[in-house]
C-alpha cells in the first residue's frame, strides 16, 4: 500500500523534474555562450606592446619606444655626415669629436672608457631603402642581416626592427673584444638618402653567459635610444641644421679602442629586454 502510493507521487513529480532540469540546462547552454562570445574582449584592453603584437601587419608587430619616455638630452650638436644627420647627447654624455671612423663619440666619463655610443655613418650596404619605417623595416632588417654575414657569428640578437621616436632602427647585439676586455655592443641602423646610419652603444661586459651581456646592455640601453629618438635628417626633411657644434674634447687617433669580434653563438639568444 505505501509503495504503491510513493511510486504515484513520484509519477507526479517527474513532469516538474524534468521542467526544472530543462531550465538549468539552458542556463547553463546560456551562459556557455556569452562566455564564448565575450572571451575575445580581454586581449583588446592589454598592454600596449601586447596590442601592437596582436594586429595585423607589418607595423603592428614593430615595439615603440616614444621619446618622452628615454633619459633627457642636451642642444642639437652641430650637422654631421655633411649636414645630413642632427644628434643630441643624452645630458651628462660629452660629445668627443674627430675620430678616425666615427662621426662622433658620447661619454659619459673618460673617452677611454665604456660605456660608450659611437655614431657613424657609411654607404648603404642594402638597396632598395631611401628610409626605413614601419611598412619596410622587417624587410630591412632581414638584407642587413645578410650584408653584416662577417658580423653574424658575434651576434647574439639578430636585427630586429624598432620605433624609436618616429624613426624605424634595426637593433642588433654583438659581442666583441675592446682593449683587453669584454663589451657587448647595442647597435641600431636606418637609412636616409642612400646611406646606413649607426648609433653603437658599446658596454663592458663582466662574466660569461648571456645574463652577464643582458644586464650590462639593459643598464645603459636607453641612452642609445634617446640619441636614435633624438636624430633629425635636415636635408632629407627640408629643414635646417645647427650652425655651432656643441663644446667637444679631442682624444689622439692612436687611443681609438679596435673592436675584434668575439666568438659567439650562431644561434642568437633571445632578448631579454628591447
Amino acid at each position: 500500500m505505501n509503495t504503491g502510493l510513493a511510486f504515484r507521487s513520484l509519477l507526479t513529480k517527474l513532469p516538474r523534474a524534468a521542467s526544472w532540469l530543462s531550465r538549468v540546462s539552458l542556463l547553463v547552454l546560456s551562459a556557455a555562450l556569452t562566455i564564448g562570445c565575450g572571451g575575445g574582449d580581454s586581449g583588446a584592453g592589454g598592454s600596449g606592446l601586447e596590442a601592437e603584437s596582436s594586429g595585423s601587419g607589418e607595423a603592428a608587430s614593430i615595439k615603440s619606444y616614444s621619446a618622452a619616455d628615454l633619459p633627457e638630452v642636451g642642444e642639437p650638436l652641430r650637422a654631421m655626415d655633411v649636414g645630413r644627420l642632427v644628434i643630441s647627447a643624452p645630458t651628462g654624455w660629452t660629445p668627443v669629436g674627430n675620430q678616425p671612423k666615427a662621426l662622433v663619440w658620447l661619454c659619459p666619463g673618460e673617452p677611454t672608457e665604456l660605456p660608450r655610443i659611437v655614431v657613424n655613418s657609411i654607404p648603404a650596404p642594402v638597396s632598395g631603402f631611401d628610409r626605413v619605417d614601419e611598412t619596410n623595416g622587417a624587410r630591412f632588417c632581414s638584407k642587413l642581416l645578410v650584408a653584416l654575414d662577417r658580423l653574424k657569428g658575434s651576434m647574439v640578437e639578430f636585427p630586429k626592427p624598432l620605433l624609436i621616436g618616429n624613426i624605424v632602427w634595426s637593433r642588433h647585439v654583438r659581442l666583441a673584444k675592446v682593449g683587453d676586455g669584454r663589451a657587448a655592443i647595442q647597435s641600431l641602423q636606418t637609412v636616409r638618402g642612400g646611406r646606413l646610419y649607426s648609433i653603437d652603444l658599446y658596454v663592458k661586459v663582466d662574466g660569461d653567459g648571456d645574463t652577464a651581456y643582458q644586464n650590462a646592455i639593459k643598464k645603459h640601453r636607453d641612452m642609445g635610444y634617446a640619441v636614435a629618438a633624438s636624430a633629425t635628417f635636415p636635408k632629407d626633411e627640408g629643414g635646417s641644421a645647427p650652425s655651432e657644434e656643441m663644446p667637444a674634447e679631442e682624444m689622439p687617433a692612436e687611443e681609438t679602442p679596435a673592436e675584434t669580434p668575439a666568438e659567439g653563438s650562431e644561434t642568437p639568444a633571445e632578448p631579454a629586454a628591447e
